[in-house]
């Protein structure tokens, strides 16, 4: 009886790992479990559609050189056999590249390589699928003192089509964008002058695919009067000092733990709580909701911060809502000044920062603040008794940890965002 608990045991904890791992693991687990065979073919690759003339190694031994490969390959095949750049020998895999396709049919359907031990180790070989998919191609390491002309005279000569070099080009930076009438075209160009040398540089060609997100949003057309009008949105009108006094905008925190910066903005003292001046707040709040509303409808990006586990789900509902993005979780220092390291390339950083709270903890403040301020973005900030406004572009004082007035700053802004949306 406890032998058979024990296999049920395991065979649910295997049901539990088929659901987190790739399709070839599964197979794996299920035949060990369940006891069914596999019927794929061993030699899998040698019936799959071949895509291109290169064939990818794995599993090399990392004493390997690129003359054993050679000297394995050559014996192989009849065609030319040559090592492409793009081989991390180092990190155990290598690219070969052939002279057509069959050449690399050959070499993969020949018995003596397929499963071949190199210096010890048994190679895994498959066909690199075709990178081409758009008629415009990024050119690499080009030397800053080659032209326009140039780079047209050698694309011209590998491909019969139309070239053009594109406006991003930034030669200075050593790339280029060539643009391509057909994605045939381009490939006949890649293939051509792949390794090729221009002024003296041996070029590295990719495939140029625009991001499927753009980096930035396309501007709306602006009103010259938007600017003028002091209220041109309206959103003044969406709150009154009753709403916020009905919200208990007010209440702010002890008089011990009160930032003496926020001073200028406290009414009172009642049993020992601070209250804050609602006829300083009202106008600021304005001010802020009019800023919102303009940076929407100029289509700019927004961001709703709050390290509030309670006010997380009203937060990230709110910028869904309105179309906008939300930050609930740790802030990682740097994320905005290292984004390029932090996120592997160039990304698109907000446009405005909503913070409807500041502070991480009751004893320190948001790290976002720092970052949005050394980035010199504009930020919203709700600010209570404790907090310290002197990074805050438009401070909003008023009570942050109260889901009534978080439900009415949530609120505000987001009519705010959707009123400057509708003016685009």
């Amino acid at each position: 009886m406890a032998l058979s608990s024990m296999v049920w045991k395991n065979f649910a904890r295997n049901l539990r790992f088929l659901g987190q791992t790739s399709n070839s693991a599964r197979r794996w687990c299920t035949s060990k479990v369940i006891g069914t065979v596999d019927a794929a073919p061993a030699n899998k690759q040698a019936i799959d559609v071949i895509p291109t003339k290169t064939l990818l190694l794995k599993n090399i031994s990392s004493r390997t050189s690129e003359e054993s490969l050679l000297k394995a390959f050559v014996g192989a095949s009849d065609a030319r056999v040559a090592i492409s750049r793009e081989t991390g020998l180092p990190l155990g895999h290598a690219f070969v590249e052939f002279d057509d396709i069959k050449a690399a049919k050959s070499a993969l359907d020949t018995c003596s390589m397929h499963g071949r031990k190199i210096d010890g180790n048994e190679v895994h070989i498959k066909f690199v699928k075709d990178r081409i998919r758009s008629k415009t191609l990024l050119v690499k390491n080009i030397l800053p003192t080659t032209s326009k002309e140039s780079l047209l005279e050698a694309f011209v000569g590998a491909s019969d089509a139309r070239v053009a070099i594109s406006q991003e080009t930034g030669l200075s930076l050593g790339y280029a964008i060539v643009d391509f009438e057909s994605i045939e075209a381009a490939k006949l160009a890649r293939d051509t002058m792949q390794g090729q040398n221009i002024d003296g540089n041996e070029v590295q060609i990719h495939s140029h695919r625009e991001p499927k997100v753009a980096l930035h949003r396309p501007a709306a057309q602006i009103d010259d009067n938007a600017l003028k009008h002091e209220d041109y949105f309206e959103v003044r009108q969406l709150v009154t000092m009753k709403d916020l006094f009905e919200a208990r905008v007010h209440y702010g925190h002890k008089e011990g733990t009160r930032n003496n910066r926020m001073k200028q903005y406290i009414f009172g003292n009642r049993l020992g709580s601070d209250i804050l001046d609602l006829s300083q707040t009202l106008p600021l709040l304005q001010d802020a909701l009019n800023f919102a509303a303009h940076v929407a409808s100029r289509g700019g990006i927004i961001m709703f911060i709050n390290r509030n586990p309670r006010f997380t789900y009203l937060v990230e509902k709110t910028a869904m809502d309105c179309g906008e993005y939300s930050h609930c979780r740790y802030w990682i220092g740097g994320t905005f000044t290292n984004s390029t390291m932090l996120f592997g390339s160039m990304i698109r950083l907000p446009d405005l920062g909503i913070f409807t709270g500041t502070r991480n903890t009751a004893f320190e403040q948001h790290i976002a603040v720092i970052d949005f301020a050394k980035t010199n973005i504009p930020t919203i900030g709700i600010l209570d008794t404790d907090c310290d406004p002197r990074l805050i572009t438009y401070p909003v004082p008023g009570n942050d940890d109260s889901l009534v007035s978080q439900e009415l700053y949530c609120n505000l802004f987001k009519q705010a965002i959707l009123r400057g949306k509708r003016h685009k």
